[in-house]
């Protein structure tokens, strides 16, 4: 292997590690920086769930083998934006209906699903590093913002208003641009990983909302 792809994947290596280790850290701060009656409600302890499993994934990733270009990080970007302002305008989740609590700790579980099925082949950002088909992958393209847009409805339900309604509306145009998005970096890679993810397409017919895209 020439020695610039070796330093290379060094370099990716270390980015990793610090980047993972600083999610762990925010998922370990959103519990000790809240007060007691949100510390260990179930909606801050999926959201730190979320953060560990995170955190090792970025650790444990596999070399990137092609990344999306500059365009198609901006189109996915919102998406991610999003995800975090209706988790804010929802107010104190100690004040979260059990219903809304309820719902986003089931986003949370298809979430970290998923990501578990990705393993080492994990990306916030789109970027090939291998084809999922394991796991809630065998049943729609895009599991994990399946379970995103659950935890946004959920955010949503817990204060519902004029915001909140364009906030989830506006989720689910940024996780389909992103979905179309990821496709398209994985369709112009090269080698086994587009004839597989071709393969791998073919087969499973949804994207995101089962029985409708």
């Amino acid at each position: 292997m020439p020695e610039f792809i070796i330093k290379s994947q060094r370099s990716e290596r270390a980015a990793n590690v610090l980047f993972g280790l600083n999610v762990w850290a925010w998922g370990v701060l959103g519990l000790t920086t809240t007060s007691l009656d949100q510390r260990w409600h179930a909606v801050r302890l999926c959201i730190a769930t979320i953060h560990v499993v995170v955190g090792t994934l970025f650790v444990l990733r596999r070399p990137l083998i092609r990344s999306g270009c500059r365009i198609d990080i901006i189109k996915a970007i919102p998406a991610v934006v999003l995800s975090g302002l209706a988790f804010s305008h929802a107010g104190p989740c100690s004040e979260w209906p059990s219903f809304t609590t309820a719902i986003f700790v089931s986003g949370t579980v298809l979430t970290i699903a998923a990501f578990a099925a990705l393993a080492k082949n994990f990306a916030v950002l789109p970027a090939v590093r291998g084809v999922t088909t394991s796991g809630p992958y065998r049943w729609v393209r895009h599991p994990a913002y399946l379970g995103e847009t659950i935890l946004a409805l959920a955010c949503c339900l817990a204060k519902i208003d004029a915001i909140a309604v364009v906030i989830l509306l506006a989720t689910i145009v940024a996780v389909v641009l992103r979905a179309r998005t990821e496709e398209g970096v994985f369709a112009t890679a090269s080698g086994e990983c587009s004839a597989e993810y071709a393969a791998y397409r073919a087969s499973v017919r949804y994207r995101i909302f089962p029985g409708v895209w």
